[in-house]
């Protein structure tokens, strides 16, 4: 009775797992197309080193297809010629044009939250500085927000949000990375009940 109890819990908690994975692969696929061959081609040594200490930026998997487009035109190379203080409303400017084609004439849909502003304290007349060639432009938008304590979220729908970093709708918690926690944490039951039905088998026969 014992054994059957355990071979089910081991086929529950299986299942288990696969269904998460099933779950999380479009995410982790689309972070790892994101992510590749990106930690070339900053510009210079400072480029570099401050992409590698870039924070995250997060999104909820699985990512939509108007998502994916962001993140891509979020990825191509620019040039950031701001070496003087540039009011944040010419760096939003900068981002539109940047990301102007023929799929998107009027670049990249970007909303600035009024309430993320305020509890920043900061105002679109806010100043940054930041001046890099050839680097990615998702890294230089968080490094040029994060000068004023703004984050930038893509939504489900294609828009990107400019926010406080410490409001109640930053999402600073990665939610694949959460995913693969609690997958981790399955796994390990997993292997736990394995280990007992394993005792169980090389345990004594009971007498009869």
């Amino acid at each position: 009775m014992i054994n059957v109890l355990s071979r089910t819990k081991i086929a529950v908690a299986c299942l288990a797992v696969v269904a998460v994975l099933a779950w999380i692969r479009p995410s982790l696929e689309a972070r790892e197309a994101q992510f590749e061959g990106g930690m070339g081609g900053a510009g210079g040594a400072g480029g570099a080193e401050a992409e590698k200490k870039t924070a995250r930026v997060y999104f909820k998997a699985p990512m939509t297809a108007d998502a994916a487009r962001v993140w891509i035109k979020l990825g191509q190379k620019v040039s950031i010629p701001f070496a003087q203080e540039t009011p944040l409303e010419e760096l939003i400017k900068f981002v539109k044009t940047a990301t102007t084609d023929k799929e998107m004439p009027n670049g990249l849909a970007l909303y600035v939250d009024p309430t993320g502003l305020q509890e920043a304290e900061k105002t679109m007349a806010s100043p940054i500085t930041i001046n890099l060639e050839n680097v990615k432009l998702e890294t230089a938008l968080k490094l040029a927000l994060s000068q004023l304590g703004l984050i930038f979220k893509v939504h489900p729908d294609g828009l990107l949000i400019v926010t406080s970093a410490s409001g109640p709708d930053a999402d600073h918690d990665d939610p694949t990375e959460l995913i693969l926690d609690k997958l981790e944490a399955l796994q390990s039951q997993v292997t736990m009940l394995q280990m007992q039905l394993g005792g169980l088998r090389r345990g004594p026969i009971p007498a009869k």
